[in-house]
């Protein structure tokens, strides 16, 4: 189970965050996993209905999985996303991006 990922990157917020708190590598390192074994985290039931949906035709996957509270005061980072982009409709994997969503 689980779907190729391409080539993993961050934001610059994502990586700012992990040299201020080193721990937060490993939490998104679970994230990630959560990810790719298509544990949506916390979407709507309509985003995990649509990726689920996205597996089968090849389009972007998206994850929301929210944080614990030591790494952030502010309210819009409070929680990560996790994006997966395909290209064309083969379902082939380009790459996956990890970020906050006001880096969106």
């Amino acid at each position: 189970m689980g779907f190729n990922l391409g080539q993993v990157v961050t934001t610059r917020g994502v990586a700012e965050v992990y040299k201020q708190h080193k721990l937060f590598f490993g939490y998104i390192n679970k994230c990630l996993q959560r990810h790719k074994k298509q544990d949506w985290g916390d979407t709507s039931e309509e985003d995990k209905i649509s990726n689920d949906y996205a597996l089968l035709e090849g389009s972007r996957i998206i994850s929301v999985y929210i944080l614990p509270t030591v790494h952030s005061h502010s309210t819009d980072r409070d929680r990560i996303w996790i994006i997966t982009e395909a290209v064309g409709e083969s379902g082939l994997r380009a790459s996956t991006c990890i970020l906050f969503p006001d880096e969106y």
